[in-house]
């Protein structure tokens, strides 16, 4: 399903629900099934199909029944590559959701938590953010990126 579709399921895309946002929720993790995979491993992963920019994975966090990961493309800079957009991901497998966590360093969804930010702010913050990633999952998947383009770059030594 394209992203485009979602504003057909779920009315108005200016103004999120919460069944909208869940609805996001679970597009995104299928998405993220086509594009990632959930294989194991530990590192980081590069997906570069030919003429394209490559992607950067990484696998921040991995639980039973949740992972935490980053993706991101790198862009020579100064110094260190900057990763943009530089986004963390948190997949519910038992629910079979995802949502984006942070767009940017240290810019947490708890940021639109906070006891003096309104609901429906908080709401729409989580929707523009989700909206941004679903997009983008279906930008790279248009672009031939997907769990089978993935190579392992960076293994962390053994003890680590």
């Amino acid at each position: 399903m394209k992203t485009s579709e979602v504003a057909t399921l779920t009315g108005k895309t200016d103004e999120p629900s919460f069944k909208a946002l869940m609805l996001v929720y679970e597009l995104l993790y299928l998405k993220l099934e086509q594009l990632l995979g959930q294989e194991p491993f530990t590192g980081i992963r590069m997906s570069q199909p030919a003429g394209v920019q490559p992607i950067y994975h990484e696998r921040l966090e991995t639980h039973p029944y949740v992972t935490v990961e980053h993706l991101s493309y790198r862009f020579p800079g100064h110094g260190a590559a900057a990763q943009e957009p530089d986004a963390v991901i948190k997949r519910y497998h038992d629910a079979r959701t995802a949502e984006l966590l942070s767009c940017v360093p240290d810019q947490h969804v708890a940021r639109f938590s906070h006891p003096d930010t309104a609901m429906g702010a908080a709401l729409k913050g989580r929707w523009q953010m989700n909206r941004f990633l679903l997009k983008w999952c279906d930008y790279l998947l248009d672009q031939g990126h997907g769990q089978q383009t993935f190579v392992l770059l960076e293994s962390p030594a053994c003890g680590e």
